[in-house]
């Protein structure tokens, strides 16, 4: 994807954290293959749980989980923080800028303009394109404690073929009871789409467990209804419809492997969470679709993780062209190794007038909360 970015310097300000915090925060990742340093901040819990973030991506490079047996990280990732500038193509852990999944022939027309984007899924663009994107780029630690980390960039307007310069502001926090809680902000000084998601992948066997364990999870979806897609394309029609009867009927707790075979190659689909605002305009802030509600559950055995979002809509991916990734801790990773369970707004939503709008502008911001609640 895009070129390396510079390394990313702690700022001055962070010294108000104090020395102690900061040993603790402040790790140096591995000299990747290029030479250069990425940075590892961890914040913590009482309750035990650790997020590992690297700048490069606003990313979460690992999430240990307690467990009887000791700590976990359930969390797929990079060998290192400097590989995530140069080597993340299945967006391990990212924030996905400015639109998440994809827009039809790389382009959209906005208040009577077209605008072209780059097309690095041709003809399609993808998670915002090319040298364009967020998920390769140094994002700025503003702030940080021992429970939380904030990072904020400056999207320069015609970046990736987009209008208007965004201040986007990552936000994860480590919250009671082993808890997650990530905020996803932007703003922007005219109209533009922005569909911001984060896109982990979990398994709760630990992250090399691969799909042996992955499939044997059990996944419960709170939406009834989802967006089909062209199966050659992956771009939705349009449509929205019932998911009872198909392989993507979630509705039920029931194991990933029941019905990933009747699939094409395996889930990568958009589910309308219950309780969405399905009118384009109907919602007050783009992504941020009312209070936060449980949009799915995952679990493996005694461990689980229940996820929360303000947002309308998650695409599930289930790792379907990870394989042969090479992972931390030595591991090449295999296609249904991890889920991701995205939460966003509507794919495409530039093209479908029936869709949520994720137009921002001034005084409509883009505002989604995620709560990842590790059980």
């Amino acid at each position: 994807m895009g070129g390396c970015g510079p390394r990313s310097i702690v700022p001055a300000a962070l010294a108000v954290v104090g020395a102690a915090a900061l040993v603790v925060l402040a790790k140096k990742a591995k000299k990747g293959g290029d030479g250069s340093e990425g940075q590892v901040f961890v914040i913590r819990g009482d309750s035990g749980l650790e997020v590992h973030v690297t700048p490069t991506g606003a990313a979460v490079t690992k999430v240990v989980v307690p467990t009887p047996d000791g700590p976990l990280d359930v969390c797929l990732g990079l060998p290192s923080a400097s590989d995530y500038s140069s080597r993340n193509e299945p967006y391990f852990g990212v924030v996905i800028g400015r639109v998440a999944n994809r827009i039809r022939d790389a382009s959209f027309e906005l208040n009577g303009m077209n605008y072209l984007l780059e097309a690095n899924q041709p003809p399609n663009s993808l998670h915002g394109g090319g040298a364009g994107a967020w998920h390769d780029k140094p994002w700025t630690v503003s702030k940080v404690t021992d429970a939380s980390i904030v990072l904020t960039r400056t999207s320069p307007d015609g970046e990736g073929g987009y209008p208007g310069e965004v201040k986007a502001t990552v936000t994860y926090e480590v919250m009671p009871d082993n808890r997650l809680r990530t905020m996803l902000e932007a703003t922007c000084d005219t109209e533009t789409p922005v569909n911001m998601a984060h896109h982990a992948y979990w398994n709760l066997a630990g992250h090399s467990a691969g799909p042996e364990a992955l499939l044997d999870h059990e996944m419960r979806i709170l939406a009834d209804t989802f967006t089909p897609t062209d199966p050659k394309t992956l771009l939705p029609t349009g449509a929205v419809l019932a998911v009872a009867g198909k392989p993507v009927d979630f509705t039920r707790k029931k194991a990933i492997g029941d019905d990933i075979r009747r699939t094409e190659k395996g889930f990568d689909h958009t589910f309308v969470l219950r309780g969405a605002i399905r009118r384009a305009g109907s919602a007050g802030m783009v992504g941020h679709d009312g209070p936060l509600r449980k949009a799915a559950e995952l679990r493996y055995r005694e461990r689980g993780v229940d996820v929360y979002t303000t947002a309308p809509a998650m695409q599930v991916y289930s790792g379907n062209f990870i394989g042969g990734t090479k992972g931390k801790d030595g591991v090449t990773y295999k296609d249904w190794g991890g889920v991701a369970l995205e939460t966003m707004g509507y794919p495409d939503a530039v093209h479908f007038s029936s869709f949520p709008s994720i137009v921002i502008g001034p005084g409509k911001p883009h505002r989604q909360v995620i709560v990842h609640h590790f059980l």
